[in-house]
């Protein structure tokens, strides 16, 4: 497991009929230089890089830091700068609209690019997206909420089960999902790990576990359950921005399960 898919149904693509209006207001010929000039703000740039600089003088791995981006935001984003300046792997989502968006990051030193609600609006020309990139750089974000899944930043609710989306992705080669469960979500309650488990099971992928995580028993739940599970990592957000427990810890708690 590292410090970081569900009955085959291939003719079942309308996933949603309205497909995703490709964002125009991008001008390619105007790119932020450095983290600094696109955020107006280097104490960003200078945490991360400390942050980043004092795990690998302990020798700890970082496995991928995930962006997430913004709807209309375009590819003025901070991950291919933090990917460039600061040589960890990036994984960013939010804001994908269309195959030259995916292009762009990947040629930019991003790892992997996350595709979220366009899977669900458009979910052939997201199963393009996996064969013409390879299912190694293009991750099915997955949110649920009681089951369904949800789009547009969670402000609507499909008629699709996650289990029914994530089999339909992994019957079309998807190797990877990332799962938030919307009622766990930065609640700091503790994961949906039933959830994932069953993501797993039904698609035979992996299935990276996200919201909830609160404490280094949160943590080391979801270690154990990658021993026996395609359960493959788990995302931390709140939880380390609070000071609940340090990346060290969680890294260490992963490396003794």
């Amino acid at each position: 497991m590292t410090a970081e898919n569900i009955t085959n149904r291939p003719s079942d693509t309308n996933l949603s009929p309205e497909p995703l209006q490709e964002d125009k207001s991008f001008d390619p010929g105007i790119r932020p230089k450095t983290l600094s000039e696109y955020i107006g703000q280097q104490e960003v740039k200078t945490s991360l890089d400390v942050f980043i600089t004092a795990a690998r003088k302990r020798g700890e791995a970082l496995d991928h830091v995930l962006i997430h981006g913004q709807p209309g935001l375009g590819k003025t984003t901070l991950a291919h700068i933090i990917a460039t300046e600061l040589g960890v792997n990036v994984q960013i989502g939010g804001g994908i609209r269309s195959e030259d968006d995916v292009q762009y990051y990947l040629e930019n030193g991003v790892a992997r690019v996350i595709i979220g609600s366009l899977a669900i609006q458009q979910p052939e020309f997201a199963v393009s997206l996996i064969e013409k990139f390879g299912a190694d750089k293009i991750v099915i974000g997955l949110d649920a909420k009681d089951g369904m899944v949800a789009t547009h930043g969670w402000l609507e609710t499909s008629s699709k089960s996650a289990i029914e989306v994530g089999q339909y992705f992994a019957s079309n080669g998807a190797k990877t999902f990332i799962f938030t469960d919307i009622a766990t979500d930065g609640t700091l309650n503790g994961p949906n790990i039933l959830a994932n488990e069953l993501l797993a099971e039904a698609t035979g992928a992996e299935v990276i576990v996200s919201g909830g995580i609160s404490s280094l028993s949160d943590v080391k739940q979801v270690a154990q359950a990658a021993t026996e599970t395609k359960i493959g990592g788990v995302i931390i957000g709140k939880a380390l921005y609070e000071n609940r427990f340090t990346l060290p810890e969680a890294l260490r708690e992963v490396a003794s399960c």
